[in-house]
C-alpha cells in the first residue's frame, strides 16, 4: 500500500509563482537519468512560504528540463538558490570528467536565470556556480528578456 503525500502552498507576495496555490507531488516519479544530464538542487518555497522542501531537476543535453524528486531537508539547510549536484563531490571522489555542458543546456540556465523559462510554474534562482558551469551572455539575455540583469 502507498499513501500519496501533496502538499499546498498558497500564493504571497514573495511567492515563486504566479497562481492562487502550487501543489507538490511528494511522490511523483522519478523522471530517470541520461549521460549528460546537469543536476541542480534547490528549494524554491523555503524562503517565501518557510517550506523546507528540496526540489532535483536535471537539464538535459537537449535542454529540457526534468523532475527528479522532491524531499524534506532541515530547514536550515533550505536555499532557495538552485546549485549544481555533484554526486562525486557529496562521496568525496575529486577525479572524474568535468562537464562540457552543451549550448542548449547553457541557453537553459540562461532562461532559467532571467525568470524567461520557469519549471511548471516556478520561478527558480539560480546560484553562481551553475552559471559558471554553464556560461551565458548577461547582456543578450537581457535583451530577450527587455530589462538589464545582473549576476
Amino acid at each position: 500500500m502507498s499513501i500519496g503525500v501533496k502538499v499546498i502552498v498558497t500564493q504571497n507576495d514573495n511567492s515563486a509563482f504566479d497562481t492562487d496555490e502550487y501543489v507538490v507531488d511528494i511522490n511523483r516519479k522519478f523522471g530517470g537519468h541520461e549521460k549528460g544530464d546537469i543536476v541542480i538542487i534547490g528549494s524554491p518555497l523555503s524562503h517565501s512560504h518557510d517550506v523546507p522542501l528540496e526540489l532535483e531537476l536535471a537539464i538535459r543535453i537537449d535542454g529540457t528540463i526534468i523532475f527528479r524528486g522532491w524531499r524534506f531537508v532541515d530547514p536550515q539547510l533550505a536555499s532557495r538558490y538552485f546549485r549544481y549536484f555533484n554526486f562525486k563531490e557529496l562521496i568525496g571522489i575529486q577525479d572524474g570528467p568535468e562537464i562540457t555542458p552543451t549550448p542548449a543546456q547553457c541557453e537553459t540556465v540562461a532562461g532559467l536565470f532571467s525568470k524567461r523559462i520557469r519549471f511548471e510554474g516556478l520561478r527558480l534562482y539560480l546560484g553562481r556556480r551553475i552559471c559558471k558551469i554553464c556560461p551565458f551572455d548577461i547582456d543578450v539575455e537581457s535583451k530577450k528578456v527587455g530589462r538589464q540583469l545582473y549576476y
